[in-house]
Protein backbone atom coordinates (compact mmCIF):
# COMPACT_ATOMS: atom_id res chain seq x y z
CA UNK A 1 0.00 0.00 0.00
CA UNK A 2 1.82 3.60 -1.18
CA UNK A 3 1.37 6.07 1.31
CA UNK A 4 -1.20 8.33 -1.39
CA UNK A 5 -3.45 4.96 -1.13
CA UNK A 6 -2.65 5.06 2.68
CA UNK A 7 -3.81 9.14 3.10
CA UNK A 8 -7.17 8.77 0.76
CA UNK A 9 -7.87 5.25 3.05
CA UNK A 10 -8.10 8.20 6.16
CA UNK A 11 -9.61 10.84 4.08
CA UNK A 12 -12.23 8.19 2.78
CA UNK A 13 -13.07 7.32 6.22
CA UNK A 14 -12.37 4.15 5.67
CA UNK A 15 -12.10 2.74 9.72
CA UNK A 16 -12.31 -1.32 9.04
CA UNK A 17 -9.99 -2.95 7.31
CA UNK A 18 -9.77 -7.25 6.28
CA UNK A 19 -6.81 -8.51 4.70
CA UNK A 20 -5.62 -12.17 4.95
CA UNK A 21 -4.10 -13.25 8.09
CA UNK A 22 -0.50 -14.50 6.06
CA UNK A 23 -0.48 -11.08 4.58
CA UNK A 24 2.10 -8.20 6.02
CA UNK A 25 1.58 -4.61 4.91
CA UNK A 26 3.94 -1.87 6.45
CA UNK A 27 1.08 0.53 6.09
CA UNK A 28 -1.39 -1.81 8.67
CA UNK A 29 1.66 -2.67 11.02
CA UNK A 30 2.19 1.13 12.27
CA UNK A 31 0.70 2.96 14.80
CA UNK A 32 -2.19 3.97 13.53
CA UNK A 33 -3.56 0.44 12.86
CA UNK A 34 -5.22 -1.58 15.90
CA UNK A 35 -6.02 -5.27 15.71
CA UNK A 36 -9.47 -5.99 16.55
CA UNK A 37 -9.58 -9.78 15.52
CA UNK A 38 -7.78 -12.63 13.87
CA UNK A 39 -7.83 -15.85 13.05
CA UNK A 40 -5.89 -18.35 11.12
CA UNK A 41 -7.78 -16.91 7.78
CA UNK A 42 -7.70 -13.42 8.26
CA UNK A 43 -7.45 -10.61 10.38
CA UNK A 44 -9.55 -7.02 11.13
CA UNK A 45 -7.67 -3.82 11.96
CA UNK A 46 -8.84 -0.60 13.21
CA UNK A 47 -7.80 2.77 11.52
CA UNK A 48 -7.50 5.14 14.43
CA UNK A 49 -6.64 7.66 11.99
CA UNK A 50 -9.38 7.93 9.86
CA UNK A 51 -11.34 10.94 9.44
CA UNK A 52 -14.34 11.92 10.78
CA UNK A 53 -17.90 11.92 8.44
CA UNK A 54 -17.75 15.75 8.67
CA UNK A 55 -14.95 18.66 8.97
CA UNK A 56 -13.89 21.83 8.18
CA UNK A 57 -10.90 22.88 5.64
CA UNK A 58 -9.74 26.23 5.11
CA UNK A 59 -9.05 26.14 1.46
CA UNK A 60 -9.29 24.58 -2.29
CA UNK A 61 -8.35 23.74 -5.16
CA UNK A 62 -9.77 23.27 -8.27
CA UNK A 63 -9.08 20.21 -10.43
CA UNK A 64 -10.51 20.23 -14.57
CA UNK A 65 -11.41 16.46 -14.35
CA UNK A 66 -11.93 13.60 -11.95
CA UNK A 67 -8.93 12.05 -13.67
CA UNK A 68 -7.32 15.63 -12.23
CA UNK A 69 -8.86 15.47 -9.06
CA UNK A 70 -7.41 11.48 -8.19
CA UNK A 71 -4.07 12.55 -9.15
CA UNK A 72 -4.00 15.63 -7.09
CA UNK A 73 -4.81 13.25 -4.10
CA UNK A 74 -2.47 10.60 -4.39
CA UNK A 75 0.04 12.49 -6.62
CA UNK A 76 0.30 15.32 -6.10
CA UNK A 77 1.49 16.80 -2.33
CA UNK A 78 -1.89 17.32 -0.66
CA UNK A 79 -2.70 18.47 2.85
CA UNK A 80 -5.56 16.79 3.57
CA UNK A 81 -7.07 18.10 6.73
CA UNK A 82 -6.27 21.84 5.16
CA UNK A 83 -7.65 21.74 1.72
CA UNK A 84 -10.06 20.06 -0.71
CA UNK A 85 -9.88 19.35 -4.41
CA UNK A 86 -13.17 20.90 -6.09
CA UNK A 87 -14.00 18.89 -9.61
CA UNK A 88 -13.89 21.44 -12.10
CA UNK A 89 -17.48 20.32 -13.42
CA UNK A 90 -19.49 20.44 -10.67
CA UNK A 91 -22.08 23.55 -10.76
CA UNK A 92 -21.81 26.79 -8.82
CA UNK A 93 -17.71 26.71 -9.72
CA UNK A 94 -15.76 28.54 -9.62
CA UNK A 95 -15.53 29.69 -6.30
CA UNK A 96 -14.31 32.63 -4.54
CA UNK A 97 -13.99 33.33 -0.78
CA UNK A 98 -17.19 31.61 0.80
CA UNK A 99 -19.85 34.42 1.00
CA UNK A 100 -21.05 36.10 4.10
CA UNK A 101 -24.13 34.20 5.53
CA UNK A 102 -27.09 36.75 7.12
CA UNK A 103 -27.50 34.33 9.55
CA UNK A 104 -25.14 32.65 12.21
CA UNK A 105 -22.53 34.47 13.92
CA UNK A 106 -20.76 35.73 10.60
CA UNK A 107 -17.56 37.88 13.60
CA UNK A 108 -17.64 35.16 16.50
CA UNK A 109 -16.78 36.27 20.04
CA UNK A 110 -13.82 34.02 21.55
CA UNK A 111 -16.65 31.50 22.71
CA UNK A 112 -17.58 30.69 19.45
CA UNK A 113 -13.98 29.94 18.57
CA UNK A 114 -12.11 26.72 18.61
CA UNK A 115 -8.39 27.04 20.53
CA UNK A 116 -5.81 27.10 18.37
CA UNK A 117 -5.06 23.49 18.59
CA UNK A 118 -8.33 22.78 17.01
CA UNK A 119 -8.78 25.50 14.52
CA UNK A 120 -12.34 24.03 12.84
CA UNK A 121 -15.37 22.02 14.36
CA UNK A 122 -18.21 20.32 12.41
CA UNK A 123 -20.72 17.86 14.94
CA UNK A 124 -23.10 16.81 12.81
CA UNK A 125 -27.02 16.57 14.97
CA UNK A 126 -28.65 15.37 12.89
CA UNK A 127 -28.23 12.07 10.25
CA UNK A 128 -31.36 10.84 8.20
CA UNK A 129 -31.33 9.32 4.97
CA UNK A 130 -32.97 12.93 3.25
CA UNK A 131 -31.91 15.24 5.88
CA UNK A 132 -28.55 16.40 7.48
CA UNK A 133 -27.76 18.80 10.00
CA UNK A 134 -24.70 19.77 10.99
CA UNK A 135 -23.10 22.29 13.35
CA UNK A 136 -19.57 24.64 12.32
CA UNK A 137 -17.17 26.64 14.05
CA UNK A 138 -14.12 27.86 11.84
CA UNK A 139 -12.86 30.57 12.77
CA UNK A 140 -11.82 31.94 9.10
CA UNK A 141 -13.85 30.88 5.87
CA UNK A 142 -13.48 27.69 4.78
CA UNK A 143 -15.22 24.65 3.39
CA UNK A 144 -17.39 21.73 4.28
CA UNK A 145 -16.64 18.71 4.02
CA UNK A 146 -18.87 15.64 4.35
CA UNK A 147 -17.81 12.34 3.62
CA UNK A 148 -20.92 10.82 1.73
CA UNK A 149 -21.14 10.87 -1.92
CA UNK A 150 -22.00 13.40 -3.86
CA UNK A 151 -25.81 12.99 -5.64
CA UNK A 152 -27.59 15.11 -7.87
CA UNK A 153 -30.60 16.24 -5.83
CA UNK A 154 -29.16 17.38 -2.76
CA UNK A 155 -29.25 21.21 -1.45
CA UNK A 156 -27.22 23.13 1.09
CA UNK A 157 -28.06 25.67 3.45
CA UNK A 158 -26.42 27.89 5.65
CA UNK A 159 -28.23 29.34 8.33
CA UNK A 160 -31.24 29.04 6.20
CA UNK A 161 -29.81 30.19 3.00
CA UNK A 162 -29.19 27.78 -0.01
CA UNK A 163 -25.53 27.55 -1.29
CA UNK A 164 -23.57 26.07 -4.19
CA UNK A 165 -23.11 21.66 -2.93
CA UNK A 166 -19.96 20.84 -4.46
CA UNK A 167 -18.40 17.64 -5.31
CA UNK A 168 -14.92 17.45 -3.81
CA UNK A 169 -11.62 14.96 -3.19
CA UNK A 170 -13.80 12.79 -6.14
CA UNK A 171 -16.55 12.07 -4.73
CA UNK A 172 -17.40 13.82 -1.55
CA UNK A 173 -20.42 16.69 -0.94
CA UNK A 174 -18.49 20.57 -0.29
CA UNK A 175 -20.46 23.51 1.37
CA UNK A 176 -18.92 26.72 1.67
CA UNK A 177 -18.76 28.12 4.73
CA UNK A 178 -18.50 31.97 6.08
CA UNK A 179 -16.04 32.31 9.30
CA UNK A 180 -18.44 31.67 12.79
CA UNK A 181 -20.93 29.43 14.56
CA UNK A 182 -23.19 28.58 11.52
CA UNK A 183 -25.82 25.39 11.14
CA UNK A 184 -25.67 23.98 7.76
CA UNK A 185 -28.62 22.07 6.30
CA UNK A 186 -28.38 19.22 3.53
CA UNK A 187 -31.29 17.94 2.48
CA UNK A 188 -32.82 15.69 -0.63
CA UNK A 189 -35.11 16.75 -3.22
CA UNK A 190 -34.87 16.18 -6.74
CA UNK A 191 -36.54 17.67 -9.32
CA UNK A 192 -37.91 14.47 -10.78
CA UNK A 193 -39.37 14.36 -7.54
CA UNK A 194 -40.99 17.72 -7.68
CA UNK A 195 -42.44 16.85 -10.95
CA UNK A 196 -43.51 13.63 -9.93
CA UNK A 197 -45.38 15.27 -7.60
CA UNK A 198 -47.09 17.99 -9.63
CA UNK A 199 -48.03 15.30 -12.03
CA UNK A 200 -49.73 12.91 -9.40
CA UNK A 201 -51.32 15.95 -7.90
CA UNK A 202 -52.49 16.58 -11.50
CA UNK A 203 -53.75 13.29 -11.90
CA UNK A 204 -55.48 13.40 -8.50
CA UNK A 205 -57.30 16.36 -9.27
CA UNK A 206 -58.55 15.00 -12.87
CA UNK A 207 -59.54 12.20 -11.09
CA UNK A 208 -61.93 13.40 -8.40
CA UNK A 209 -63.60 15.70 -10.88
CA UNK A 210 -64.16 12.58 -13.32
CA UNK A 211 -65.69 11.60 -10.09
CA UNK A 212 -67.72 14.24 -9.43
CA UNK A 213 -69.13 14.34 -12.65
CA UNK A 214 -70.38 10.17 -12.50
CA UNK A 215 -71.78 10.82 -8.88
CA UNK A 216 -73.78 14.32 -9.54
CA UNK A 217 -74.70 13.81 -13.19
CA UNK A 218 -76.57 17.10 -13.15
CA UNK A 219 -73.03 18.67 -12.75
CA UNK A 220 -71.70 18.09 -16.03
CA UNK A 221 -72.15 20.81 -18.69
CA UNK A 222 -75.90 20.53 -20.59
CA UNK A 223 -75.18 18.98 -24.08
CA UNK A 224 -75.66 21.49 -26.99
CA UNK A 225 -77.99 21.05 -30.02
Amino acid sequence: MLQGDEQLLDLWNIRYLLQPAGYTSPATSNGKYRQLYRDRDAVLVENMAAYPRAFVVSRARIAPDPYAVLDDLVGQPFDAPEEVVLAGDTRGLPIADPPPSSGGSARPDQHDLPDAAHPSHARVERYEPQDIVIRVVAPADGFLVLSDAYYPGWHAFVDGDERPLLRGDLLFRVVPVPAGLHTVHLRFNPSSLQLGMAVSALALAVAFAALAIAVWPGAAPASQY
